[in-house]
């Protein structure tokens, strides 16, 4: 993630870069995911390695998505949320994920916080 965002900022003069729509996703039925963490501290990491060592002008990252939804490949089967939602009630109530409690720390902190690895910490 670091070279290509380097890559990026070289050959275009410098832009301001957001990265957008930036996730992983969770078969159905699951709460925890420790790839979906892993997968987003990775990038976070590499970006902010680009952001220090390279000045990249990254301006936001954007997760995709906040909440579990319709995918036009795959439907309802990917879960790419850090909330999920339970589709097949009426009122579609949202819970927390392990990706909710995860992103919580690292804004709460503003800091990079490593990956629960197991459901203990979850939800």
């Amino acid at each position: 993630m670091s070279s290509i965002l380097n890559w990026i900022d070289k050959t275009y003069n410098h832009p301001e870069i957001f990265i957008s729509e930036n996730g992983y996703p969770e078969p159905e039925g699951l709460n925890f995911s420790s790839k979906k963490l892993e997968y987003h501290h990775d990038h976070l990491n590499h970006t902010l390695i680009a952001i220090k060592n390279y000045n990249v002008k990254v301006i936001g990252y954007c997760v995709w998505s906040l909440m579990d939804s319709m995918e036009w490949l795959n439907g309802y089967r990917l879960k790419y949320g850090i909330y999920k939602v339970d589709f097949d009630n009426d009122d579609r109530p949202r819970t927390n994920k392990s990706s909710t409690k995860w992103f919580s720390e690292v804004f709460k902190n503003g800091k990079l916080v490593k990956p629960f690895l197991t459901n203990e910490n979850c939800c």
